[in-house]
């Protein structure tokens, strides 16, 4: 949805919270409570040097499952993924997916 219309309020905005980043952890993945195995092509073994994915052996990798986050990271690469493990991280990706697919055709 784009703004139509502006409003200025007489109240101030709300204190910002302070945020306690860990320098050796800044994204958490230290405490992430699964992890997903992704198969790449050769041609993306790139990610390496500059995603959060760690190697496992030939062209698998592991990542932390974020959540919404990886499942947009698996879209965003899917034709350099080859294999998605667990099942259940596949089910949430073909899920967002088509969500995704009915949205445009709606729009059409």
């Amino acid at each position: 949805t784009r703004m139509s219309a502006v409003e200025t309020l007489d109240r101030p905005a709300p204190a910002a919270l302070p945020r306690e980043i860990d320098a050796e952890d800044p994204f958490g993945f230290r405490d992430a409570e699964q992890w997903a195995e992704l198969e790449l092509t050769e041609e993306a073994m790139w990610m390496l040097e500059y995603l959060p994915v760690w190697h496992i052996d030939g062209t698998r990798v592991e990542i932390p499952d974020t959540g919404a986050w990886l499942e947009r990271f698996i879209l965003a690469y899917a034709p350099e993924i080859t294999a998605v493990v667990p099942d259940t991280l596949a089910g949430r990706v073909g899920q967002r997916s088509s969500a995704a697919l009915a949205a445009y055709r709606r729009l059409a």
